[in-house]
Formats: C-alpha cells, structure tokens, sequence
C-alpha cells in the first residue's frame, strides 16, 4: 500500500527537542518490524496537498516516537518513509495511542493499541484488501475476455464485480450505522454519492438533466460542514473540487453562485469557513483562465473588504482592497479605462526626463476600428523583441477581421522605442505616454509585458493577456460568436 510522496508538495517544519519540562500533548509510538529506515515522518492532508508534522528516530528498542508539547489537529494523517514514500495513513481523533506492524503488510499485520478510531479503521482497511484479491483476478479476467470478445463471458464477470461493489457499498452503510459518531463515519459520509432516484418513467431526452440537476443538488447531503477535522483529509479537498470543477459550468458567473453556495454551507465552523473562502480565493487569483480574475474579485469585494475574513489583518486588507481596485476596471465585459498618449512625433530627454518636443494627443477612444488591439510592450523587453514582430506578421490578417492595433510603450526612452518602430516596421498606431499621466502599469495592471486587450468597436474589453499568436484566432472566434 505504498503511493508516492511528491517532495515539492511538501511543507518541512522543524522539529527541535523542547527544553521546558510539561507533559506531552502527544505520544504515538509506532514499532515496524523489518524497517530500514531510521527517521518517518509523520504528515497530513490539506488543500489537496500532504505537509510533514513531526519527525522520529527509531530508538534502540525498534520504537519510532511522535510527540510534542502542542496538540496535532485532528484528521487523517500519514506515515511515510525515509525516501517519503507514505507507507500507510492513521487516524489522529486521540493523543496517546500505539502501533505495531511489519514491512511483510502494514495493514493485514496492523496491532493498534489505545486507539478505538484506528481499530475501526485497520478493520476496515482489511476488509477492503480482501475485497481487492477478489477484484483483481476478475479485472484480469474481464480484460481477456474482452479482447476475445466474448460477450457472454463478459457479462458473466461483471456481474460477480458488480456483486463485489455491492459488498462493499452494504459493509460501509453498516459501519456507518454500527458507528455513527465514529471519524471514519464522516470521512466515509463525505466521499459518499447522492443514490439518484429513478427517473425511467420520464421522457428519455429529460432524464439526464434530471439525474444531473438531483446529483448536484444533494451532492453535499452526507458532509458535516461542522467538523473541521474533515479538512485535514484528502476527501474533503475532493468534493469541494468537484463541484466547483465539474459540476458547475466554466463561467465566472457561475462559478462565484457556486462558490457563494458552498461557502454559506462551510460557515457551520469557522475553521471550515476560513479554508472554502482561502481556497477559493487562491485558486481562482492565480488562475492563467482568462476571465477567472472577475472570481478572485467576487471573492475580495463579499469575503475581504466586508471583513468576514477574520484572519486577514488590516496590511493584507489594504493590499486585497488596492488590488481589487486595479483588477475591477480591467475584467472583461467592462469598458476599458480611457487612455490618452502622443505619437512618435514626441521626444524626451531621458537624462533630463523632460519632453523636449511634443507629440499629437491621441485618444483611444478616437480609434476606429470594429477590434482594437491594446497593446502595451517595452523595447528593452527580452519577451517584447520577439513577440512584437510576430504580431506585426499578423497584421494583416487583424485587417482584414476589422481589427487594428493601438500599440503603447511602457517606457520613457523615446530614442529605443522609434529605433524598434522603425527597424521592425511596425505598421500601426504607436503612442508614448509622457511623465506617466495615464499611470499605465497601475491602471492597466501592468506587471509584464507586452500586455494585449482585444476591445470592440464600443472599447469593452473582450479579451485580455492573450499571447501575440492567439490574437488572430480570439478575434475571428469571438467575431464569429457575435453573428
């Protein structure tokens, strides 16, 4: 029952011998016979990743210890090796208990001792590998039927596999009923599937969308919200993923009533609250799908600056709130802000950093063009020197889709950027925003370039940091959409 143990998903804490005198908060001690290792580590699950808690030695007696003076939050934890490979997972709902087993089968030769919940859970662990020596021949033997494509002999198998589930479904309802108050109970509730009702007394083309509609609707039915010890479980992580992922459509609109519906579900526990609105915040903030940044400040203007995150100080408060700030005006479907720049006649005294000849004003709103191509690029930008002539090589398929291209620089050195314009022949509009009057790195969150926004003819953005090679396909796909 070895898995990998991803080595960068891993968060160290140091472990030092505490000096004070106090009794432990913890001691679980674990003897595996036939060991090789002289360190474990003990871990657990959260946010679909797994963090080291503790380490130990092995003693002279063949012990491994965990202990400290801080309790561990409760949840499913893992035991991985040396070379972190996770070797088996225990359940930590007590803070004294013991464990005996050997390398031959951690989990057939599992002894717990002082520990009801892992009794329960090595119980049922067992069960389940039984059942998989019974399912592991009939997999076999169904795939060699089916490449002789013998159909009776196929059905004939997964009928007993389809016994064998069945088994399996009816021993976890009867644990569940045995142990109601039991952690593994919850954990077995929280990966649990909605029984969907019969709907063959429907129309065909409507039973589907009924099944769907059902399934979504009574997909957390079996999730105690109240219990944060879920959190610290790979289960949990799953089923908020799950629903967010694929049982909700792709679209920020929907993706922030799913995220409000699930969070008002989480505020049962603090703790649970906190995890659903960081998760989904951070998910959703780093996301590279376009239009997802509208999620991020959904999350920011209704969790944040309403002050229901409990655990943001003021510091991270203003950063949330300057940051929904800037992104708000730039989600797509908004009109992009106004942008007011001269023309190549301009020049500057980079030493001096004063305008020693004035360019023409250009409004980007006096742009007339069906799609306008924003573009914010730097002539010093290593990503610039490649990306900007390629568009220049799109040019006339823009053109030709009723686009043009309204190319600003970031910088303020006027002798580079007519040096780049000229050698590259860029054929469009090139404007220069002397003494930052536009504050275009703050108003169009300009962190990197170059920087593309696709506007229609009325300047609302429609498409934002697309890459030069995708300009042409975003415009003739969303031109496309609009007839």
């Amino acid at each position: 029952m070895k898995r990998n143990f991803a080595i960068l998903s891993i968060l160290f804490f140091a472990i030092t011998t505490c000096a004070f005198a106090g009794k432990d908060a913890y001691n679980i001690k674990l003897k595996i016979k036939g060991s090789k290792d002289s360190v474990l580590y003990l871990g657990t699950y959260f946010m679909g990743k797994q963090y080291i808690k503790d380490t130990a030695r092995i003693d002279q007696a063949g012990y491994y210890t965990f202990k400290g003076k801080e309790k561990l939050d409760y949840g499913l934890y893992l035991v991985a090796s040396q070379k972190k490979v996770i070797l088996f997972d225990i359940i930590l709902t007590e803070d004294f208990f013991s464990l005996e087993t050997d390398t031959t089968d951690y989990i057939k030769n599992m002894v717990v001792k002082g520990s009801a919940e892992n009794t329960l859970f090595f119980n049922f662990l067992n069960y389940i590998g039984k059942k998989q020596s019974e399912i592991g021949p009939l997999s076999k033997e169904l795939k060699s039927a089916k490449d002789k494509k013998d159909s009776v002999k196929v059905k004939e198998i997964e009928k007993k596999l389809n016994a064998v589930d069945k088994e399996v479904k009816d021993y976890k309802l009867k644990f569940m009923k045995d142990n109601p108050k039991s952690f593994v109970s919850k954990i077995f509730n929280t990966s649990r599937e909605p029984e969907i009702p019969d709907y063959s007394d429907k129309p065909k083309k409507e039973q589907d969308s009924l099944k769907f509609v059902y399934y979504k609707t009574h997909f957390f039915d079996y999730v105690d919200f109240s219990d944060e010890r879920l959190l610290r479980t790979p289960v949990f992580h799953s089923k908020i993923t799950q629903y967010l992922d694929q049982l909700t459509i792709q679209s920020p609109d929907s993706i922030n009533a799913a995220a409000d519906y699930l969070i008002n579900k989480c505020r049962a526990n603090k703790e649970v609250f906190k995890y659903c609105v960081q998760y989904i915040t951070n998910n959703y903030e780093s996301s590279n799908v376009m239009g997802y940044d509208a999620i991020a400040v959904h999350m920011y203007r209704k969790y944040y600056t309403t002050k229901q995150a409990f655990w943001a100080d003021s510091v991270m408060l203003y950063k949330i709130t300057d940051r929904a700030n800037i992104m708000e005006p730039l989600l797509i479907g908004k009109q992009c802000p106004t942008l007011v720049v001269m023309d190549t006649l301009a020049e500057v005294d980079i030493d001096k950093r004063v305008l020693t000849k004035p360019g023409n004003y250009h409004s980007l709103y006096d742009f007339k063009a069906k799609y306008t191509v924003l573009v914010f690029w730097d002539p010093d930008c290593g990503h610039c020197k490649t990306a900007i002539p390629k568009l220049r090589d799109e040019y006339k398929k823009i053109k030709a889709l009723g686009g043009d291209v309204f190319a600003v620089t970031t910088e303020s050195d006027t002798k580079k950027w007519k040096k780049f314009i000229i050698e590259n022949k860029l054929p469009w509009f090139n404007g220069f925003d002397p003494g930052n009057e536009n504050k275009i790195h703050t108003r169009f969150d300009i962190y990197s370039t170059p920087v593309i926004y696709i506007l229609d003819e009325k300047k609302v953005i429609v498409a934002k940091r697309v890459g030069v090679e995708q300009v042409v396909d975003v415009i003739d796909k969303i031109d496309k959409f609009k007839k």
